[in-house]
């Protein structure tokens, strides 16, 4: 299964992976729309482009896809499960989109792939991603 709007949504530095990772995507319940995360709330000219790596992603919204079992998961690079994760946190399911987010803040990579898209998304991250360090945390 090839879906091109996700392919639009990660810099071209990573496509190659991104190929491999859209290969373990289940078909989604739903066919991702084009519409772009950017004008999905009422205030879109309060959503900057998005820009990563120098240039232009589009942020397709909602997804519907499954995560793929772990099993499959297993056999991917940290760099197409990163890939995964990014797409995932763009999943209508907020509780997705708050699994995805907990594999990102564990990524190396997170902030090349991901910081910007969260930064422009208008979705709240925010208290997710202090829980995730919270609970990760090394007491003093």
């Amino acid at each position: 299964m090839v879906d091109p709007l996700l392919l639009r949504a990660v810099p071209a530095s990573v496509r190659k992976d991104a190929h491999l990772a859209m290969r373990t995507l289940a078909r989604a319940e739903y066919a991702t729309t084009a519409e772009l995360i950017q004008d999905t709330y009422a205030h879109t000219a309060d959503y900057p482009e998005i820009w990563v790596e120098g240039e232009l992603v589009q942020i397709p919204y909602p997804l519907r896809y499954e995560w793929p079992s772990a099993d499959v998961l297993s056999d991917l690079s940290s760099t197409q499960r990163l890939v995964l994760a990014c797409w995932m946190s763009r999943h209508s399911d907020g509780w997705r989109r708050q699994e995805a987010l907990g594999h990102l803040l564990e990524a190396d990579a997170a902030d090349t792939l991901h910081q910007k898209p969260v930064q422009g998304s208008g979705l709240h991250v925010t208290e997710t991603a202090i829980s995730k360090r919270e609970k990760t945390a090394i007491p003093n």
